[in-house]
């Protein structure tokens, strides 16, 4: 089993299983917390086409950001433990539904543990999940810069004399 304790309070041990203890050492805090965070992922993804004729323009444009939420896995069991308890970062929604996803997953298990602690500070993380589709036509520049000087000339004869 491999040990590594800082003088500032952390332990971290890890073989057949996991070990994580905050609060311990020479200048631990009383109030030392473990902070499971996650790492935000974004995917976006755009398409834009555009059609130009003599007279006519269409521009489309169709696309789609998507967020997701990655927490550390672990192999084998383990424990956490710190005084002040844990804070641990999960996607914003319902909290049963969400550790159930979560827990499924390859070495994420300890979730379930630590949904059943009073001491963990649970975090919703709001992702984005926003999807886009738009479409724009219209005269070219060139023709609605001509058809503006033809109506002009065309009501010039209607203006003051």
């Amino acid at each position: 089993m491999n040990r590594r304790l800082s003088p500032y309070g952390t332990q971290v041990s890890a073989g057949g299983g996991y070990a994580f203890n905050a609060g311990v050492g020479e200048k631990a805090r009383a109030d030392a917390r473990i902070i499971v965070e996650g790492v935000k992922t974004t995917v976006q993804q755009s398409r834009t086409s555009k059609s130009d004729a003599v007279v006519w323009q269409t521009l489309t444009n169709a696309g789609s950001n998507t967020e997701t939420l990655a927490l550390p896995s672990f192999a084998g069991g383990g424990t956490f433990s710190a005084p002040g308890g844990l804070s641990v970062q999960i996607p914003e929604g319902d909290f049963k539904s969400q550790i159930s996803k979560l827990s499924a997953q390859p070495g994420m298990g300890y979730l379930n543990d630590l949904a059943a602690r009073k001491d963990v500070n649970w975090q919703a993380v709001k992702l984005a999940n926003d999807q886009w589709n738009y479409s724009q036509q219209g005269l070219t520049p060139a023709w609605a810069a001509l058809l503006s000087v033809a109506v002009a000339w065309a009501t010039a004869a209607w203006g003051p004399a």
